[in-house]
Protein backbone atom coordinates (compact mmCIF):
# COMPACT_ATOMS: atom_id res chain seq x y z
CA UNK A 1 0.00 0.00 0.00
CA UNK A 2 3.25 2.45 0.35
CA UNK A 3 3.21 2.67 -3.27
CA UNK A 4 -0.46 2.58 -4.12
CA UNK A 5 -0.75 5.56 -1.28
CA UNK A 6 2.59 6.83 -0.25
CA UNK A 7 0.59 9.81 1.57
CA UNK A 8 -1.51 7.23 3.86
CA UNK A 9 -0.18 7.47 7.58
CA UNK A 10 -0.86 3.70 8.93
CA UNK A 11 0.00 3.21 13.32
CA UNK A 12 0.22 0.38 13.89
CA UNK A 13 -0.98 -0.27 17.85
CA UNK A 14 -0.28 -3.42 19.76
CA UNK A 15 -2.89 -3.44 22.36
CA UNK A 16 -1.33 -5.58 25.00
CA UNK A 17 1.30 -2.59 25.70
CA UNK A 18 -0.58 0.38 24.37
CA UNK A 19 -3.75 2.21 26.03
CA UNK A 20 -5.93 3.89 23.58
CA UNK A 21 -9.13 5.65 23.45
CA UNK A 22 -9.94 3.90 19.97
CA UNK A 23 -10.00 0.08 21.51
CA UNK A 24 -13.42 0.75 22.50
CA UNK A 25 -14.09 -0.08 18.75
CA UNK A 26 -12.02 -3.67 18.57
CA UNK A 27 -12.88 -6.63 19.85
CA UNK A 28 -11.27 -8.81 17.23
CA UNK A 29 -7.41 -9.06 16.27
CA UNK A 30 -5.89 -7.71 13.64
CA UNK A 31 -8.66 -4.67 13.54
CA UNK A 32 -8.22 -2.07 11.02
CA UNK A 33 -9.43 1.31 12.83
CA UNK A 34 -10.61 4.19 11.02
CA UNK A 35 -11.78 7.11 13.05
CA UNK A 36 -12.41 5.18 15.87
CA UNK A 37 -14.33 2.85 13.71
CA UNK A 38 -13.66 -0.91 13.47
CA UNK A 39 -13.67 -1.05 9.35
CA UNK A 40 -11.84 -4.48 8.49
CA UNK A 41 -11.49 -7.24 11.17
CA UNK A 42 -8.92 -9.62 10.02
CA UNK A 43 -7.17 -8.60 7.20
CA UNK A 44 -8.58 -8.23 3.71
CA UNK A 45 -7.09 -8.73 0.93
CA UNK A 46 -5.52 -6.12 -1.11
CA UNK A 47 -8.30 -5.33 -3.34
CA UNK A 48 -10.77 -4.93 -0.64
CA UNK A 49 -8.24 -2.56 1.23
CA UNK A 50 -7.86 -0.82 -1.95
CA UNK A 51 -11.47 -0.31 -2.58
CA UNK A 52 -11.97 0.68 0.55
CA UNK A 53 -9.07 3.75 0.53
CA UNK A 54 -10.61 4.61 -2.38
CA UNK A 55 -13.66 5.81 -0.98
CA UNK A 56 -12.39 8.44 1.45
Amino acid sequence: MRKAKPGLKVDVVDVSTTDRPDQESVFAFPAHVYRSRAVFLGNPSQQELERWLDTL
